[in-house]
């Protein structure tokens, strides 16, 4: 039976093709769309109930998130004061009025579609005096671990960091983001 599912089914036909969750691929967006935009009931609605006023419900927010998102990469993209490239990295200043889960979904963006797509991308969004930074590359088998760079040196910023080897987040004090991107920076370009 599992194999029935494993790399050969990715579209349920049972599924309306109106339906974003008809792919596997729409299903994992849309739950994304709906936990960032803080659309909890969706998620179970479209989960337990057969409802197909669900499916346009739950294209409105996915409509909505895709939205702010475009619109968060192209401000970033037409306007150069938000971008700093390394060596080692692409550093993006968020703009104004982004959410940090926005945030998180710009960086990964930029790093399929940067023209450094080798490199990970560094969100930063300020947030008081506080400074929440996302982390995102393209590659699961990195020479390096992002997870682990942003414990390390969040915690040595007085703040608190994780993730996994290619998606990572921090948030520490907005005083220490500069000394933070630098020694990431290094830390980078020195394979563990």
């Amino acid at each position: 039976m599992p194999e029935k599912f494993i790399g050969t089914n990715y579209i349920s036909p049972a599924l309306p093709l109106e339906t974003p969750i008809r792919n596997l691929i729409g299903t994992t967006f849309c739950l994304e769309a709906c936990v960032n935009k803080g659309e909890y009931s969706l998620i179970y609605k479209l989960a337990l109930i057969d409802d197909k006023k669900i499916y346009s419900d739950v294209l409105d927010v996915l409509d909505s998130y895709v939205t702010q998102v475009a619109n968060a990469v192209i401000q970033i993209l037409q306007t150069q004061e938000y971008v700093r490239e390394t060596q080692n990295a692409l550093y993006v200043l968020s703009p104004k009025g982004v959410s940090k889960e926005i945030a998180l979904r710009v960086a990964k963006t930029l790093a399929q579609h940067s023209s450094a797509r080798e490199k990970p991308v560094l969100v930063v969004d300020h947030i008081g005096s506080k400074s929440y930074i996302a982390a995102a590359s393209l590659f699961m088998d990195t020479q390096y671990d992002l997870g682990r760079i942003f414990y390390s040196l969040a915690k040595k910023y007085r703040g608190i960091g994780k993730g996994l080897p290619y998606l990572a987040e921090a948030v520490i004090p907005t005083q220490n983001v500069e000394e933070f991107f630098d020694e990431v920076d290094v830390q980078l370009g020195s394979p563990t």
